[in-house]
């Protein structure tokens, strides 16, 4: 009988009818109580089915039966910090870490919960480690570079995000990113004019990214390119923010001094 269920369980998540594999699981546990695979999945389906406190609860079962189940460490992880417990859940990702130092899914989430505690030491860290594990991974890469730039950093956070433009030529968010870094440098706007040019190559529509260029130029002491930069910004940002308020004004300022 517990091979049949453990069949049904296993087709009802490949359907993912959660609450199928539930009932199934249910059963399995009724005659087995420490099933270690039953426990899992019975956490994995409950989460499915939002239900937290019993995710929880299946997850911490694994961990007190097989203390070095990393991959139950790392799901109790996910499931502490959706429901707000950001310590519990960076506990189980540390545990998660002694028992797999390589594990990206453990160093990201780890990452992420340290950066948005604002822990920006440690979240630098523990980027550093996802990034050395995985040169191609993406959001670590980028989240580094902003670490970097949030801690003014600027140099390292220039360096990084010139090597995420190598890595991902066609993404505009990364061009952006340099752009600010360079300016946030006080480096001549040149380099940071080509950044911002080659983003809105990419993403013409992106208002901020005109915005920023047009500051840029006024650095540079081109008012003419300024002026339309910021004309560029004001026709593609809502009519009632505050960047199409601030954008009125310089404009009318320029216009102006241009005698327009």
């Amino acid at each position: 009988a517990r091979r049949v269920h453990e069949r049904l369980s296993a087709i009802h998540i490949m359907q993912q009818d959660y609450q199928g594999a539930v009932e199934h699981l249910e059963a399995i546990l009724a005659v087995d109580p420490e099933n270690l695979d039953a426990h899992f999945n019975l956490g994995l389906s409950l989460m499915s089915l939002e239900d937290l406190e019993a995710a929880r609860d299946e997850f911490e079962e694994v961990t007190r039966l097989d203390p070095e189940d990393a991959a139950a460490h790392g799901r109790l992880g996910e499931v502490y910090a959706a429901m707000g417990d950001r310590a519990g859940a960076m506990a189980q990702f540390e545990r998660v870490l002694e028992l797999e130092p390589r594990d990206l899914q453990g160093l990201a989430q780890l990452s992420r919960l340290y950066y948005e505690a604002g822990e920006m030491v440690q979240a630098e860290r523990t980027l550093s480690r996802l990034v050395s594990v995985d040169p191609s991974h993406a959001w670590g890469q980028v989240s580094l570079g902003r670490v970097f730039l949030e801690t003014a950093q600027y140099s390292k956070a220039a360096q990084q995000f010139s090597r995420i433009t190598e890595m991902a030529p066609n993404d505009a968010r990364n061009w952006f990113m340099l752009g600010e870094t360079l300016m946030r440098e006080s480096r001549s706007p040149e380099e940071a004019i080509r950044a911002f040019e080659r983003g809105l190559s990419l993403e013409p529509g992106y208002a901020e990214g005109h915005a920023a260029l047009g500051d840029l130029y006024l650095a540079r002491g081109d008012a003419t390119r300024a002026l339309q930069c910021f004309r560029n910004a004001l026709v593609r940002c809502p009519e009632d923010s505050p960047l199409a308020a601030e954008l009125q004004t310089r404009i009318a300022d320029l216009e102006r001094g241009a005698g327009r």
